[in-house]
């Protein structure tokens, strides 16, 4: 069975994401909890799986469709800062893949402070990758 994840690019078309030279940013394995929902308040809870400076994973078994706007609200490890972020579903997974059932989210750019606290974080994490590899 062949394995296929989709990504989206700036010129909304899909991508497989299989081919890793489609990714643009470092993803960084985490469990960060999240709170998400279409609109507020927030209505669901689950967790983050893994995350880019650009987006992240969403585990979940009952996903948004693709396309869907998206509200995240989570907190940035070490620094303790609460940080909202919206964003796109751009892929969903019903268990097809090695991961959990689940959603890719697209973080918009409109999202500049929280994006630059959770890039500052995810660059003090980057060194821990080095190690791993």
């Amino acid at each position: 069975m062949t394995e296929h994840y989709y990504i989206q690019d700036d010129q909304n078309t899909f991508h497989d994401a299989s081919q890793k030279n489609n990714r643009r940013h470092v993803r960084f394995p985490v469990c960060l909890t999240v709170e998400y929902s279409q609109k507020s308040p927030v209505e669901f809870n689950s967790f983050i799986l893994n995350m880019s400076a650009r987006g992240c994973y969403i585990k979940t078994d009952d996903p948004f469709p693709g396309g869907s706007d998206i509200i995240l609200r989570l907190s940035i490890p070490k620094i303790k800062t609460l940080v909202t972020l919206t964003g796109k579903v751009i892929w969903i997974n019903n268990g097809e893949s090695p991961l959990p059932p689940g959603m890719g989210i697209s973080f918009n750019e409109d999202n500049k402070d929280a994006l630059e606290q959770l890039n500052a974080y995810l660059e003090e994490e980057l060194p821990l990758l080095d190690r791993q590899a």
